[in-house]
């Protein structure tokens, strides 16, 4: 087991309600959970999925995203999205509402990032990039909350997430 499966994790604030699980328009077999922080029951699904991603990146590990809320999330609104196949996690994403994109005061929402990461990739388990990538767009465009501008910082060119990503744009 590595250490960082070790760690404890915080659980969803208290008085919250927990997000289910809602089944992605068009599939039923792919599943996007939001949740408004960390969630204390991902912890083994995202060591397992850091072991098997397409693009692995440590900045998208649990142990440093729970590490960088703790530090620099506060006041951030970060909510992290899972997509899963079944119960199998296949995506994970830190994400956050910024007001600005650029110098322009246009409302975003993007994979949530801070002056010590330095890759953006998210965690995606391989085959299933184009998956993860759809559903969490049709998830974003049907929620209330996200702006209709989704900025992806930090991804590797041409490789299989960002292949993964054109691809379920296009489509």
């Amino acid at each position: 087991m590595r250490p960082a499966a070790k760690m404890a994790m915080p659980l969803e604030r208290a008085g919250e309600i927990p997000v289910r699980l809602r089944p992605v328009p068009g599939s039923d077999a792919l599943h996007v959970r939001v949740h408004e922080g960390l969630c204390g029951d991902l912890a083994l699904d995202w060591n397992a999925l850091a072991d098997e991603a397409s693009e692995p990146n440590s900045f998208a590990e649990p142990w440093f995203v729970a590490a960088s809320l703790a530090a620099f999330g506060a006041g951030r609104g970060v909510r992290i999205v899972e997509v899963r196949r079944g119960s199998r996690l296949i995506g994970i994403l830190p994400l956050a509402i910024e007001d600005h994109y650029g110098r322009s005061p246009v409302r975003i929402i993007q994979n949530w990032w801070h002056h010590h990461m330095f890759l953006g990739t998210p965690l995606v388990r391989a085959g299933e990039e184009r998956a993860f990538w759809a559903a969490l767009i049709d998830r974003l465009d049907a929620a209330g909350w996200a702006p209709n501008f989704l900025h992806v910082r930090g991804l590797v060119g041409d490789g299989p997430v960002h292949r993964g990503l054109v691809e379920a744009a296009a489509a």
